[in-house]
């Protein structure tokens, strides 16, 4: 028996293996690739794929389950704490796109309702490659990073409204039937689903999770996933809406993370079928056509959304620079764009035509997306140092004080929690300090508990200046990411060669590049960790204190090379010949209504019995160095013992006995 559609999946298959190691090598996002993959495999192209249809039923599921996650990452405690850039700087970027975007097609000719549809096309950016992007250079932690993260969190929050107002745009219904039986079908569909989340679906999920059968714990997801999904088709309600809601009741469970876990493979693979079926639609004769068309359009778009996006930086709390850099990070058009678009196109919204130009302009700004990505930073720090526009890098709506003529001071930048220790070890100490960072949430808070901190991008000349860096005699830069710590280090030793400045990094192999650029000390974190651990090995295996210091001495002065490899290991140095039975110091508890209370050490006899001797007593707030055999012990004193292991255990038997040890009477 022949089934066309396995010829089809093989053949995209095979055609994405390709594309995907090409693109993989030129370092390229792989959904280009599928995008390329359904274009050359399409009927536009070389029309090897025939099953068009069944492609687009694989397409639909990869939707589904690309929503289904994107509910059960849905995190309100998260969305909360970016709170200010999610839902100001993200409503700030949609409503300026989405309005401004429409204003030009209505003027253009173009009916109003179909205007604001193509300002929602326009306004979504690629979660996708912007993540992945991020990722792969290290600047999901910077400033921009952060801001354009938030705005995506917003964009696929509005997704959902938007779908949900696509069939409305489009005039479905007549006299405001439509609007009025969708809102009472919505009603009742949440009405369904919040009595199968509280009382059904968690009881559903801990039932197959008790069972310990990875299988059943699947099917159980997959179940939950489509019954909601087929539940939001019974009442006419968008499948999309359903995955979305469906990922969100697993979402507050505490089985959301293995959930996750186990859907992604799946997710993966059906939504590179939804991006090979959107590039089958590709016309690429309607793309060289009208190319000049269409290059135009792609350089309005990126122009448009780089200007929008400045906005929502501002409502953020940034300054130009950061907000100019969010502005080309985020001047693609998204993948959630194509489920509008595909939706638009069933609703009349949009023509053959149209979704030909609108398909040529998003592969393209989608393509670009990894230049325009790289060069983002550059470009806004010379956007930003033209004399017009240094009145707007530093961020206006945060206070940016002066050291206050503080001298021989430490600088922090950064106050997570190596910034707050840091922050905190200073002030007991009375060392004097200022605190730069980047989260205006953080600012706000802490200058209201009374820290000496200010809202500022490090690596800027004026912040610096601000921070009294002539003046200062330590820089901390507490932040890991390496993009923003090699402007920082540069900068700072432009300005005070002087200075010492110690760096915080997460990898051993930035040690070396920040070293060779000004950095005095770098302190990586994953060798800082194991140097910790070590040290209370040898402790436990009762190494000399003094010994394990010096080691540690060795060990960093070494560059930590001993962790890196065995050759540099001189074992003769370290090991240690210890008894069978260590010492061990242990620090126990007299138990209530003990019969040790009230009596004397010398009555109780622990050298003779147990073999251990007594350290200290504590009693309340007092400590008791050295007791003689005179000292009383009472309920709740803490007895520090000393004494090899087996001893210390036969000691912790008698302070727990509710009888004298050895006592029979």
């Amino acid at each position: 028996m022949h089934y066309p559609i396995l010829n089809d999946i093989i053949i995209i298959f095979a055609l994405s293996l390709f594309v995907i190691f090409i693109f993989h090598r030129l370092k390229l996002p792989s959904l280009i690739g599928f995008l390329i993959t359904g274009s050359l495999a399409g009927p536009y192209a070389s029309g090897l794929v025939k099953s068009v249809t069944e492609v687009e039923v694989l397409a639909e599921i990869g939707v589904l389950l690309l929503l289904f996650t994107i509910g059960i990452e849905f995190s309100l405690k998260e969305i909360i704490k970016l709170k200010r850039s999610v839902f100001g700087g993200g409503s700030v970027q949609a409503i300026l796109t989405t309005f401004l975007a429409a204003f030009v097609f209505y003027f253009s000719g173009f009916g109003l309702n179909q205007s604001i549809f193509f300002g929602f096309l326009i306004t979504l950016s690629s979660t996708a490659i912007i993540i992945k992007l991020l990722d792969q250079r290290g600047e999901l932690q910077t400033a921009y990073g952060k801001i354009s993260l938030s705005i995506l969190i917003f964009q696929d929050i509005i997704v959902v409204p938007m779908m949900f107002l696509v069939p409305i745009l489009a005039g479905a219904g007549q006299d405001g039937e439509f609007g009025y039986g969708i809102l009472l079908k919505a009603v009742v569909f949440i009405v369904v689903i919040l009595v199968l989340a509280k009382y059904v679906i968690p009881w559903l999920l801990f039932q197959a999770a008790r069972t310990k059968s990875r299988e059943l714990f699947l099917l159980t997801i997959f179940v939950v996933c489509f019954g909601v999904v087929w539940l939001a088709s019974l009442t006419g309600l968008s499948l999309a809406l359903g995955a979305f809601i469906s990922g969100l009741i697993i979402s507050e469970s505490e089985y959301s993370h293995q959930a996750l876990s186990n859907i992604l493979p799946f997710r993966d693979l059906f939504t590179s079928f939804f991006f090979v079926s959107v590039g089958m639609l590709l016309n690429v004769s309607f793309l060289l056509n009208n190319f000049v068309l269409v290059a135009l359009l792609v350089i309005a778009i990126i122009i448009f959304k780089v200007i929008t996006s400045v906005g929502a930086g501002f409502a953020s709390g940034s300054d130009l620079r950061i907000s100019l850099a969010t502005g080309f990070i985020l001047a693609q058009v998204g993948e959630f764009s194509f489920v509008l678009a595909n939706s638009g196109q069933q609703y009349g919204l949009l023509s053959d035509s149209e979704l030909q130009l609108f398909l040529s302009i998003s592969i393209i700004t989608m393509a670009l997306t990894p230049f325009l990505n790289s060069a983002a930073l550059p470009v806004a720090e010379r956007i930003t140092g033209l004399r017009f526009f240094r009145r707007f890098s530093p961020a206006r709506n945060y206070e940016t004080p002066q050291s206050g003529g503080i001298t021989n001071h430490l600088i922090i930048v950064g106050f997570g929690v190596n910034g707050k220790n840091l922050a905190r070890a200073a002030g007991l100490s009375g060392i004097p300090y200022i605190v730069i960072e980047m989260n205006p949430d953080t600012v706000l808070r802490e200058k209201k508990n009374g820290q000496p901190i200010f809202y500022g991008d490090a690596s800027s000349r004026e912040i610096l200046l601000h921070a009294g860096i002539r003046d200062a005699r330590i820089l901390v830069i507490a932040i890991n990411n390496p993009a923003d710590q090699s402007g920082i280090v540069h900068t700072v030793k432009e300005l005070n060669s002087g200075i010492h400045l110690i760096v915080r990094t997460r990898y051993l192999k930035e040690v070396n590049f920040l070293k060779s650029i000004g950095a005095d000390e770098v302190i990586p974190e994953e060798f800082e960790t194991s140097i910790e651990i070590f040290a209370r090995v040898l402790e436990n295996y009762s190494v000399p204190q003094n010994r394990i210091d010096r080691l540690i001495e060795e060990i960093r002065a070494d560059e930590y090379k001993m962790f890196r490899s065995f050759k540099h290991i001189q074992t003769n140095d370290i090991s240690l010949v210890l008894p069978a039975n260590d010492i061990k110091i242990i620090n126990l508890e007299v138990p209530k209504k003990s019969y040790l209370h009230g009596k004397t050490l010398a009555e109780i006899d622990f050298r003779n019995k147990t073999g251990i001797n007594i350290i200290a007593l504590r009693r309340g707030d007092q400590i008791i160095g050295n007791p003689g055999g005179a000292t009383i012990l009472m309920e709740l004193d803490q007895v520090i013992i000393s004494g090899e292991r087996s001893c210390v255990i036969e000691a912790k038997k008698l302070l727990e006995s509710s009888v004298i040890y050895g006592d029979t009477n």
